[in-house]
């Protein structure tokens, strides 16, 4: 591999080469060769630096395996502070709401502005526990548990479409059964981060969400989200910099949730790529799943 890019260099085919590869002689160490060519004719030079980057590859493993325990820790967090609101702070509110109604059935003569002040009230309450009902299934969707993406992904297209009037178009294979619980999770939530971006930055009157089975062959299958907008498209450095991976501050016009959903797929050996112009932006992520998810071929199904 090596010797092949430095005959391109040298070839005059490109102008700068870098490679990193684990060491044949020396397990567990990894090996960087950069090459440069600059100058023509006679003036011609070549400048190739050999490098041990072992202990780079052993800090990128680590913050690797840190990224994913973080990443964990947040879903399991999320699935916590969900059923706590569901489960306490949802029925408190129900139980004042059921209070005030009976303290309005018990005490018929009321003055008017009495029975207008507990009223409103009762409707603050209803409101509130509507939106903790809310909040509460947008940190973990009971469904995700209980039913698997497919319905997940329903229920996240239906409201985010009543909340932002940007009409969704979902489209999921029937074939998807039950996946992984890692892998359904990082794809609801890739899903929810980029219908998010769709409506916070792309200014799209519509999006398209797909999710397919790719299957190659019987030994292997990868599962693939798409996300679709007709918007104005991302910035260019934002794209090669989530895709890549590199530093970037433009990443703060779009926050940490483009870098979030990079993070998730390295944990699940899956792979991003951003498609972006002034027509709109693609977010397209593959997933590998495992040879023991069984497959049942059969149409894409549309809501």
């Amino acid at each position: 591999m090596a010797a092949a890019g430095l005959r391109q260099l040298v070839e005059r085919e490109i102008s700068e080469y870098r490679a990193e590869y684990a060491s044949d002689i020396v397990e567990g160490v990894w090996i960087q060769v950069r090459g440069t060519r600059f100058g023509t004719g006679d003036a011609l030079r070549l400048v190739v630096a050999c490098e041990d980057i072992t202990e780079v590859k052993t800090a990128e493993a680590s913050l690797r395996r840190l990224t994913g325990k973080l990443l964990r820790l947040q879903d399991e967090e999320r699935r916590r502070i969900s059923r706590e609101l569901h489960d306490a702070t949802a029925q408190n509110l129900l139980g004042a709401t059921l209070g005030i109604g009976q303290a309005l059935r018990l005490a018929p003569r009321l003055k008017r502005t009495a029975r207008a002040a507990l009223e409103e009230s009762r409707s603050l309450i209803e409101q509130s526990q509507r939106e903790i009902r809310t909040v509460s299934y947008l940190l973990h969707p009971p469904m995700l548990d209980e039913a698997g993406l497919p319905a997940a992904l329903r229920w996240l297209c239906d409201g985010f479409s009543k909340r932002t009037e940007i009409s969704v178009d979902l489209q999921i294979s029937p074939e998807i059964a039950r996946l992984p619980e890692e892998v359904e999770a990082a794809l609801f939530r890739i899903a929810q981060e980029a219908l998010a971006n769709v409506h916070r930055h792309s200014a799209s009157a519509a999006a398209r969400v797909t999710l397919t089975l790719d299957t190659p062959s019987e030994a292997s299958s990868t599962v693939v989200l798409s996300i679709e907008d007709d918007g104005r498209g991302m910035p260019l450095g934002i794209v090669e910099a989530v895709v890549s991976g590199k530093r970037s501050r433009n990443l703060q016009n779009l926050g940490i949730g483009l870098m979030g959903m990079r993070e998730r797929l390295h944990q699940l050996g899956g792979e991003l790529k951003i498609h972006s112009s002034a027509q709109g932006a693609t977010v397209h992520v593959a997933v590998p799943l495992p040879a023991s998810i069984p497959i049942v071929s059969g149409p894409i199904l549309s809501t």
